[in-house]
């Protein structure tokens, strides 16, 4: 496959950073093992690519992407929710490992905790054809600052009230997105490890997602293949990449024009890295993105890996070759 500005961007803008800090020069250089040069090498996966052009007009990659991924020219719209329900969560950590044999002795009443919880629900039709259409349902966790300090402008400060706060809604907004999960917390919250209320003790707010049929999102009736379900809608050339991005776009929608938040972060892990990667490329109101083993660069994937992603992904990977997703990230 060919290769685009991935590893330039991620290994020599990221060096280039930190060595400038350092008040150090950088170059890249061909002697890294992993260098991938234009005209291709021996190493695995390192095949000849075009570089691209010196001035790139990166809306109009960005424009034909979203064509590629939504089948429209423009990104979901809907900032209304199927349902929005408030209640408290008596919730159980269940990685809590003060509670688990083998590392604690202590009760498991030492890793509940009550947990006001907003769950915002998103409803989407998957229509195949005139007479097979599948209702996907996406929820959102959406949990408040319990700080007792009220956020300020900047992730990196918070400005101190006068007297100590219960929980409330912030000016930035955390999309967490858990990827496949295994979460354990589910039906009603899908924070296991507690990284959601650890960034809502340090004074943000945090929506907490996952992949549709997985965790929170598992359905009655939803398909056994589970995700290679949309293989029926590849291969009918129907885009179905949305179903796992438009969630997420819509929620930043609710957020920002029903909710009022003026900054929205968006991490992920596993295949919420991968998420994070595709939305922050899509979508210029995320100000910062901070995906974790979600995305690296194709060629450094097993060769079985990348046969099967090309045969899946086979649409998508021309444009994103061209666009290089990655060059669109904010970070």
């Amino acid at each position: 496959m060919a290769r685009s500005l991935n590893t330039v961007l991620v290994h020599c803008v990221v060096s280039v950073t930190l060595l400038w800090r350092r008040g150090s020069a950088f170059v890249c250089s061909s002697e890294w093992q992993d260098f991938c040069p234009a005209n291709g090498s021996k190493q695995t996966g390192c095949t000849p690519y075009n570089l691209l052009p010196p001035e790139v007009d990166w809306l109009q990659l960005r424009k034909r992407l979203v064509k590629e991924m939504f089948g429209e020219d423009y990104l979901p719209m809907d900032n209304r929710p199927h349902s929005v329900t408030h209640t408290v969560v008596p919730h159980r950590f269940p990685d809590c490992l003060a509670a688990l044999p083998r590392w604690g002795t202590s009760p498991a009443t030492v890793c509940e905790k009550l947990i006001p919880v907003t769950e915002i629900v998103w409803q989407m039709t998957a229509r195949l054809n005139a007479t097979y259409a599948k209702n996907i349902t996406s929820k959102v966790f959406l949990t408040l600052n319990s700080s007792g300090w009220a956020p300020g402008y900047s992730i990196w400060g918070a400005d101190e009230p006068e007297a100590p706060e219960p929980p409330h809604r912030g000016k930035t907004l955390v999309i967490f997105h858990h990827g496949h999960g295994g979460s354990k917390g589910c039906p009603n919250y899908g924070d296991t490890d507690g990284t959601g209320d650890w960034l809502n003790q340090l004074g943000m707010d945090v929506a907490t997602m996952m992949m549709p049929f997985f965790d929170c999102n598992t359905m009655v009736h939803q398909p056994g293949s589970l995700h290679a379900w949309f293989k029926l809608f590849e291969d009918q050339r129907i885009p179905w990449v949305r179903f796992f991005l438009e969630p997420v776009i819509k929620t930043i929608n609710f957020a920002k024009e029903r909710l009022g938040y003026e900054r929205v972060i968006l991490a992920g892990l596993s295949g919420g890295g991968w998420t994070t990667t595709l939305v922050a490329a899509l979508d210029p109101r995320i100000e910062l993105s901070i995906p974790m083993a979600g995305s690296i660069p194709c060629d450094f994937r097993p060769p079985g890996f990348l046969e099967a992603l090309r045969k899946a992904l086979r649409r998508y990977i021309w444009t994103a070759r061209k666009l290089s997703v990655q060059a669109l990230w904010p970070c």
